[in-house]
């Protein structure tokens, strides 16, 4: 039999974990497919046990991933005027595989920041066309970024297609802000399959044109 209480606990480590509100000394139950970090795969893992009547599947995708293309997850770039905010998209290609569940850090330049819900509760981002709805999104500060999630806990969930729109995300930039170009980036970016394996990608940047007279038409 499966222990329930077992498995809402490691669900919940596995979950502050990742997003940062509690240390690795904390972590009892979380490294659920046993890779030694906890992370998406482990959400996805957890899924799996408590959907599956307690059958954990083990990650099986190791050698067949080797040969695949590596997925990216990018932002392209974009333009942006001083005090104005802008809806940016998250892109994500994963050509020839199906993932289930999705994090990153997103590193914004000083002077361009997400913007905050009308309750200043939470940032604002949304999920993309190819989230469907029984996805949530969460993202806290960490580390001089913001860690951004992407969970389901539809055992049978992925994200649609293999490329486009996975996370739109807000930002705005400041009054003061000068005309420039500045750097954003997203690293530390684990997709994870159904199963619970998960696959690292590569770090990206993308270039924030900061310019006076973005938006402005002639009259």
């Amino acid at each position: 039999l499966v222990d329930a209480s077992i498995e809402m606990e490691a669900f919940i480590d596995a979950d502050n974990f990742i997003i940062g509100t509690v240390s690795e000394d904390s972590i009892t139950f979380g490294d659920i497919n046993g890779d030694g970090e906890v992370n998406v795969g482990d959400f996805a893992g957890l899924v799996n046990l408590i959907f599956n009547s307690g059958s954990q599947a083990a990650p099986k995708r190791a050698a067949a991933l080797a040969a695949t293309v590596e997925p990216s997850l990018y932002i392209e770039p974009f333009s942006i005027a001083p005090g104005e905010q802008k809806q940016i998209e998250v892109l994500l290609d994963n050509p020839g595989e199906k993932f289930s569940q999705l994090q990153f850090d997103l590193a914004l330049p000083e002077g361009v920041e997400i913007v905050f819900d009308e309750d200043n509760f939470c940032y604002t981002i949304d999920r993309g066309s190819r989230l469907a709805s029984v996805y949530n999104i969460d993202a806290q500060d960490v580390n001089g970024g913001v860690k951004v999630l992407a969970l389901t806990t539809n055992p049978k969930a992925y994200i649609k297609g293999e490329s486009g729109d996975v996370v739109l995300i807000t930002v705005q930039a400041a009054d003061d802000i000068a005309d420039g170009v500045y750097d954003l980036s997203i690293n530390n970016v684990v997709l994870s399959h159904q199963d619970g394996s998960t696959v690292k990608a590569t770090s990206t940047t993308a270039a924030i044109t900061v310019s006076s007279t973005t938006g402005l038409t002639n009259v």
